[in-house]
């Protein structure tokens, strides 16, 4: 009486799916594989082997296809052919290798020959890259290109030792991505890989500073190198933005704001200070990368960063904003799904990603759930009528999974592209008092 083991089952069903030569040899027709005929025969061999604890034989088979109404005639044969073919273990890992190998060139190849086939029709260049892009990202996934971490816990306790000792030694490495308020800081030590920070704030309270705010000084102060996605505004005016910032940071007493870098409004002090500013810029470690491109989707999105990672540093991503992704307009339902792909792409990636949404119609984000969900760091910016009128706003933290939820105090300056700490503004005014004194 014959026997087989479900992996020989599966390995043979692998090994001659994609070898026609064996197929023959073995007088097995493909029709076979296309019918579905091997994975029952593989999905009884399963089961069978779990509920009698024995291995599944033709005799068992067949009752167990009469039993279901099936006709066994054409499993038997199958099974019959099946058998005749050996495979160890060794073997089994071998198909399964092949397979995998034979999967990922076989559809990196359908993928070239039909963007080729697309470039001799002469489509537009840059759809068929988009498209040849997105169809890369799906070969990554499909071929088993793995983002995971798996193994015990116990394993691995020598490691986490280790890395604690190195950290205690060198307290700047348990730093993750500092920002420029002492409150965030201290509540989050900086953000570490795959987080997702999402702000929230009604529309012109200052989403995009904010953002351009944390990026920047991330490069300039702290040497990282991040990537932009710039959808509510072109690369040329984020540039400029950019450069209000460090020039006021290097020169703030001299009110060189926005519009006047933006107009060319400068005198020849003020454009000395500018020229200052942009060489200051050019010596720096770190470098913030743009990429305007108002049309690209969630997985344009993950491909780029893959991309650039493959070329450069990249520490962190900054995506502006979610209510302008491709789709996003639709609705709630689909921002939060949004959310959700973004939270993905961080875990994938490893890459700190900071984004924001606006404040839902409701005036809260009560309807985001999975925005809630999946934000390692939610937090708010609240402005009262008042606090307007005094350039004041808060920022408020709704969820923080890595550490305690805070709220403090912030002073705007739009024209110079910045919100910054009161507290660190009062302490640098009392400074100032004591030396003069």
């Amino acid at each position: 009486m014959s026997e087989i083991w479900e992996d020989k089952i599966l390995a043979g069903c692998l090994r001659d799916l994609d070898n026609i030569e064996r197929c023959r040899e073995a007088n097995i027709e493909r029709t076979h594989f296309r019918d579905g005929i091997f994975r029952v025969i593989y999905e009884f061999a399963l089961r069978y082997s779990k509920e009698e604890r024995e291995l599944l034989t033709s005799d068992a088979l067949q009752m167990k296809l009469r039993r279901a109404g099936q006709n066994p005639d054409k499993y038997l044969t199958s099974y019959s052919r099946l058998l005749s073919t050996t495979c160890s273990k060794g073997e089994f890992s071998s198909a399964l290798s092949q397979m995998k190998e034979q999967r990922i060139l076989r559809e990196v190849e359908d993928a070239v020959e039909n963007t080729i086939s697309r470039i001799e029709k002469k489509e537009p260049a840059e759809e068929i890259a988009k498209d040849f892009r997105r169809k890369a990202l799906e070969v990554g996934r499909s071929s088993g290109v793995s983002y995971s971490e798996e193994g015990y816990i116990r394993d691995s306790t020598d490691d986490r030792f280790r890395e604690i000792e190195e950290k205690q030694l060198n307290p700047h490495l348990s730093e993750g991505l500092l920002s420029p308020w002492t409150k965030f800081n201290q509540a989050t030590n900086g953000l570490g890989d795959a987080e997702l920070v999402v702000m929230i704030a009604d529309p012109g309270q200052g989403k995009t500073t904010w953002m351009l705010s944390y990026a920047e000084e991330a490069c300039t102060k702290y040497g990282k190198h991040g990537v932009f996605f710039s959808y509510e505004m072109p690369k040329k005016r984020l540039e400029l933005r950019v450069d209000t910032r460090v020039v006021n940071r290097l020169f703030p007493d001299r009110g060189i704001t926005y519009r006047k870098i933006k107009d060319g409004r400068l005198t020849s002090d003020e454009l000395k200070c500018y020229k200052e500013a942009l060489d200051y810029q050019k010596s720096l470690e770190g470098s913030l990368y743009v990429v305007d491109d108002p049309s690209m989707t969630v997985p344009d999105i993950q491909a780029k960063l893959e991309q650039l990672k493959d070329q450069q540093k990249v520490d962190f991503a900054v995506i502006d904003y979610i209510g302008l992704l491709p789709g996003a307009a639709e609705g709630w339902n689909i921002v939060n799904a949004l959310t959700a792909q973004l939270y993905v792409i961080g875990r994938e990636t490893k890459v700190p990603i900071i984004t924001a949404a606006q404040r839902n119609p409701e005036g809260n984000v009560g309807l985001s759930y999975l925005i809630k969900a999946h934000g390692s760091l939610i937090l708010q910016l609240l402005q009262t009528e008042d606090q307007r009128v005094l350039n004041e706003i808060e920022q408020d933290f709704i969820k923080a999974r890595e550490g305690p939820r805070v709220r403090w105090s912030c002073i705007t300056n739009f024209d110079c592209m910045a919100i910054e700490d009161l507290q660190d503004i009062a302490i640098g005014e009392e400074d100032e008092t004591e030396t003069s004194s």
